[in-house]
């Protein structure tokens, strides 16, 4: 008899969109900027308070996140996915000093990587260095 097999692909060409505002940095927290958008995760919403106006995303990351629980949420599934043999990527996208490299490589930029190896605190390893 012929045996046939069933490979189920839930999540072929998948595409989500994250938004994950940069943490403001501790000279920031003491001059008491705060963000001029509204971040919801609640209602994975961004709210413009001026325009009077929500823009809802698939998922909206408070600014506060660990690093590793951004990992978990941006770049996991995409990683086992590739394990599984998929193609994945994860994509940055942002004005500038908006926290994509924070993000990706951690609070210095990766810059202890180009200086000659990784000396980072596991917790501020970014999206990059948790995937390899």
């Amino acid at each position: 008899t012929e045996e046939k097999i069933v490979v189920q692909v839930e999540q072929a060409a998948n595409v989500r969109v994250l938004i994950k505002p940069r943490p403001f940095s501790a000279k920031e927290l003491v001059q008491g900027k705060r963000h001029y958008f509204k971040f919801d995760p609640k209602t994975s919403s961004v709210f413009h308070p001026i325009k009077n106006r929500r823009w809802v995303y698939d998922k909206v990351l408070p600014a506060t996140i660990s690093q590793a629980d951004a990992f978990g949420e941006i770049a996991l599934e995409c990683c086992r996915d590739v394990v599984d043999g998929y193609n994945a990527t994860v994509f940055a996208y942002g004005q500038t000093g908006s926290g994509k490299t924070h993000t990706m490589y951690g609070p210095d930029g990766g810059q202890q990587l180009i200086d000659g190896g990784i000396h980072m605190d596991p917790e501020e390893m970014g999206v990059v260095l948790r995937a390899g």
